[in-house]
């Protein structure tokens, strides 16, 4: 019994997670996915529409947006802070795309069926994050 306490006690510490850069791609990736499983774990629905999203707005064939994905899966679970993500994001994205990138958070959302209490309020977190185009304020109102 003794032996196994010392063996708790000396067990080395575990080791961080290595996580991906931080970069513009990659933490779009991780916002899909943590919106994504807001609502539960991920599914086949949000997998694919996260992809599509991904192969779009970036460019990228499907092997690359499913690496992307999966970055961003990496980062969004070692990774706590959504206002992190979403202010890199909003540092990242032009006034101009934000209504286009609304939208496919928004088709994200709605992939797996009606928007639900967690996703709705992980978007107004998110919105609140990246100054509010037109089209998404008259869709949630406003951030109190």
């Amino acid at each position: 019994m003794i032996g196994r306490i010392f063996g708790v006690v000396s067990r080395p510490a575990r080791p961080e997670p290595v996580l991906p850069a931080l970069d513009d791609h990659v933490t779009l990736a991780a916002l899909l996915v943590r919106l994504a499983r807001s609502d539960g774990p991920l599914n086949l629905a949000e997998i694919t529409t996260i992809d599509e999203v991904l192969k779009r707005r970036l460019g990228l064939n499907g092997i690359a947006a499913a690496q992307l994905r999966a970055s961003g899966e990496t980062l969004e679970r070692e990774y706590p802070h959504t206002e992190a993500l979403g202010r890199l994001l909003a540092h990242e994205t032009p006034a101009h795309e934000r209504d286009a990138l609304m939208d496919d958070l928004l088709l994200v959302v709605n992939c797996d069926g009606p928007e639900t209490g967690p996703e709705h309020n992980l978007m107004e977190r998110i919105e609140a994050l990246l100054p509010a185009p037109a089209k998404t304020i008259q869709m949630y109102g406003t951030i109190s």
